[in-house]
């Protein structure tokens, strides 16, 4: 895997998560992690206008999504909220606006395949399958996501390795 570092943080070397073909890193040698190969890293980010912003990290493994999120669970933080939402398994949470920068809230939640409230923030984790297209087809995909209302002292938090001011 390549690293780069950004500031006081290291993380797998992409291009840009906004240059297409920029996103993706395939590992020359997979991580096996809790029994789970890593292929590859992704990292995505765009702005959809009238809707929001969407930031989407993680890693690409082999293995079916469900034989996937059952090896990593026990590595999960609150796992018991990491739980079947139709093909996908998912732990989610949600912040508004002004809240505490660490405060997240676990009631309320969008479900998937809802936009994110304006004004709000969702945070999840998603493990499901690939998109259909090179490099994910054929794989599952272990991400991260913030979606929403993604300010600059929110990336400066929770994505170091970003400019902050990325999607401004």
């Amino acid at each position: 895997m390549r690293l780069s570092d950004y500031g006081s943080v290291k993380a797998p070397t992409i291009m840009s998560p906004l240059q297409e073909g920029g996103t993706y890193q395939h590992f020359e040698t997979p991580l096996i992690v809790n029994g789970v190969l890593m292929v590859g890293y992704y990292n995505q980010a765009q702005t959809i206008k009238n809707v929001g912003n969407f930031l989407f990290w993680g890693f690409v493994a082999d293995g079916l999504p469900q034989e996937v999120a059952a090896k990593l669970k026990p590595l999960i933080v609150d796992n018991a909220r990491f739980v079947s939402q139709g093909k996908a398994i998912t732990r989610a949470e949600i912040r508004r606006v002004g809240d505490p920068i660490g405060q997240w809230r676990t009631e309320e939640l969008t479900g998937p395949g809802v936009a994110t409230p304006f004004g709000f923030i969702d945070r999840v984790l998603i493990v499901d399958t690939g998109d259909t297209t090179p490099p994910l087809a054929r794989h599952t995909t272990v991400f991260c996501s913030l979606q929403g209302i993604v300010t600059a002292p929110l990336l400066q938090v929770y994505r170091p390795d970003l400019n902050a001011h990325l999607l401004d």
